[in-house]
């Protein structure tokens, strides 16, 4: 590859990634006004850098809007790119049948796809259909595998979800959910500690 040509890519990437930061700015408010369509306007120039966070951020705006076709099309874009929260965002679709049929077992592919490309959401959502069985059979271990792993790379969602089954909220519907879940974070301790006394 030429020099001129590296400069090109490299120089396509910084205004990529600085056109991202300013649409995050005006997405969350941070600095400027709160302004959901001057974030788009970023999202977009970034986008056409091939920046994948982009792609991802303007699949979740046209979600708030509504306009899941468009939604899925910035998703898949940014998926083929390696963003594992983009292939996580088209599991959810086909979960909930948002801009496609529901298929769940798709939606399952995709979160496990997700998982593999470091997203801790798809670990969680993947922990849902495990609890609750939906689309899966139903596995109580494997989704308090998969919750607790979310929790302890800081997914706030997974470790709501551990301490409302803890305390018997989510398992309401569930015979011996909580008892499942004691019994988990009970073995995890022990093991914990036997590795503490192993170091």
């Amino acid at each position: 590859m030429d020099t001129d040509k590296t400069e090109i890519i490299l120089d396509n990437e910084v205004k990529g990634k600085t056109l991202l930061l300013l649409a995050k700015d005006y997405y969350m408010g941070k600095g400027v006004p709160c302004n959901r369509q001057i974030a788009k306007k970023f999202f977009i120039e970034s986008a056409t850098f091939g920046n994948d966070m982009a792609m991802y951020m303007l699949a979740r705006i046209y979600e708030e809007e509504g306009n899941y076709i468009e939604a899925r099309k910035w998703a898949l874009e940014s998926s083929k790119l390696g963003n594992g929260e983009a292939v996580c965002f088209l599991g959810a679709t086909y979960y909930f049948g948002e801009g496609v049929e529901c298929d769940l077992t798709k939606a399952k592919e995709c979160f496990e796809e997700a998982i593999k490309l470091g997203s801790t959401e798809a670990m969680c959502n993947l922990g849902k259909m495990y609890y609750f069985g939906y689309g899966v059979p139903q596995n109580y271990d494997e989704s308090l595998k998969l919750f607790d792993e979310a929790a302890k790379s800081g997914n706030l969602d997974a470790r709501k979800f551990l301490n409302c089954a803890k305390i018997g909220h989510v398992s309401t519907n569930i015979k011996n959910g909580r008892k499942r879940l004691l019994s988990y974070l009970k073995k995890r301790k022990q093991n914990k500690k036997r590795h503490n006394r192993k170091s």
